[in-house]
């Protein structure tokens, strides 16, 4: 079995836990696959599996040649993660969200994901979408891509109903597609800090480049949680969860703090979801931020800068559990009070741990179902 795991980094975390999701299923599975990690940005050797685990040699010069060999008109793939490899059983697509009206995909782009999936089915390679965010699909551009998975790709798990939704409004067919909630919730963190009894709060730069809010009331508005819960004798520390963008925003906020605020930061994903997991309570911005803290049964609030995130807390029951940035301090403190309060804090991990193994449950039923059709010829 030759497996391809398109999607995943160890840059952000998140897609590093969905990149160790994957391995994990295939190592129970078919612990002699060799396994492909098409990306720029990685390396085999920073992650710990048993599998016959490589990456292109190629794709380690990293995306700069691809990018000047485009500008220069020069039609090539072999420098590219469109490059189909001959003998791919299966490839996993675990890109988390990548389609939809927000990414604004080139003509050209586009024309390169169509004739990449094209060679694919080519060679009788599956194509299997892991459960990801999807849509809206309303752009032109949007609109194209979702012909091309319908066109190409075998079967698409949408992370929750309104990502589904979006799918089929825009023409995908319903019987290649269904609903599982995001598939990192069965994977194990390693514990690696002291964290415990202490407030976790992750940072994203998404919010900024995403949305309409402003840098700094962004970092004043993280540091207004912070003298909150500063005020109820609890400390904090900043998670920074994806590379350097969001390490400046951590700088930023600990920068301005009145007190000392700690930031942990060069973890891999493993390590920050143990870190996650020990934390007393999370405030995130990062959707596998809020994935793992939940997953983990820890109490947790977050903001949005997509649909996804109100999604996920609906998996688990907790609709009214998103803050917003612009919130006034008496409705931003009563937030917070539903997750630092001793007796909600207690009541909400109870309720988790009931909650929690169910969606795993329908993770490891999914995997059931994935398997099947792999080998389904």
């Amino acid at each position: 079995m030759k497996i391809q795991i398109d999607g995943t980094n160890t840059v952000n975390k998140g897609a590093e836990l969905m990149l160790y999701a994957v391995l994990e299923q295939i190592e129970q599975k078919y612990p002699e696959a060799e396994v492909v990690f098409n990306t720029y940005f990685g390396k085999p050797n920073e992650i710990n599996t048993n599998l016959k685990f490589k990456k292109r040699a190629l794709l380690s010069l990293s995306i700069y040649p691809d990018v000047i060999f485009r500008k220069l008109g020069i039609p090539q793939t072999r420098l590219s993660t469109f490059y189909p490899e001959k003998g791919i059983d299966v490839v996993f697509d675990a890109s988390g969200f990548r389609f939809g009206d927000q990414w604004k995909h080139s003509d050209d782009y586009l024309d390169r994901q169509e004739k990449y999936f094209k060679s694919l089915k080519k060679e009788k390679t599956k194509i299997i979408m892991l459960p990801q965010a999807l849509g809206p699909f309303s752009t032109s551009s949007a609109k194209r891509s979702a012909q091309i998975i319908n066109k190409y790709v075998d079967y698409i798990y949408a992370r929750e109903i309104d990502s589904y939704d979006y799918l089929i409004k825009a023409g995908v067919d319903k019987d290649k597609a269904s609903v599982c909630t995001d598939f990192t919730n069965i994977v194990d963190g390693i514990s690696s800090d002291d964290v415990a009894g202490k407030v976790c709060i992750i940072p994203n730069q998404k919010m900024i480049s995403e949305t309409d809010l402003k840098l700094g009331d962004y970092v004043k508005f993280i540091n207004n949680v912070i003298t909150y819960i500063h005020k109820n004798n609890l400390e904090v520390f900043l998670l920074n969860h994806e590379g350097e963008g969001d390490l400046e925003i951590c700088k930023l906020v600990q920068n301005k703090a009145v007190k000392n605020v700690p930031i942990i930061s060069n973890k891999n994903a493993k390590e920050v979801k143990g870190i996650i997991g020990d934390s007393y309570a999370v405030i995130a911005s990062r959707f596998h931020g809020v994935a793992s803290s939940l997953s983990q049964s820890v109490p947790c609030l977050a903001t949005s800068w997509s649909h996804k995130y109100e999604m996920l807390f609906n998996d688990y029951g907790l609709s009214d559990y998103l803050i917003e940035a612009s919130a006034d301090n008496q409705s931003l403190e009563s937030q917070i009070d539903k997750i630092i309060n001793k007796d909600q804090n207690l009541k909400l991990r109870n309720y988790l741990n009931t909650k929690a193994p169910i969606l795993k449950d329908d993770v490891n039923k999914m995997w059931e179902s994935i398997w099947s059709r792999v080998l389904d010829k």
